[in-house]
């Protein structure tokens, strides 16, 4: 009868030099930090909407803050 799992392989005597932990690679910490700036960014945006009528603005113009805001976004991404 054939076994349901294979024997687990065995370890090399000298381990092959990499990261220390899995998941530890500088892509990781890049991709990390893009996530954790977006979620900032539309943080922000919900915050802006809350100001903005705090001062004073009325909902018309706070949308119109934002959308400049999000049309000025592409050329921002060029420059």
């Amino acid at each position: 009868m054939r076994a349901l799992w294979p024997d687990a392989p065995t370890s090399p005597a000298h381990p092959a030099k990499g990261p220390a932990r899995p998941g530890a690679s500088r892509p990781f910490h890049l991709l990390a930090t893009a996530f954790t700036l977006s979620s900032f960014a539309m943080y922000v945006v919900v915050a802006l909407v809350t100001l903005f009528l705090e001062r004073g603005y009325t909902t018309s113009q706070a949308a119109w803050a934002l959308g400049i805001d999000g049309a000025g976004q592409p050329l921002g991404r060029t420059l």
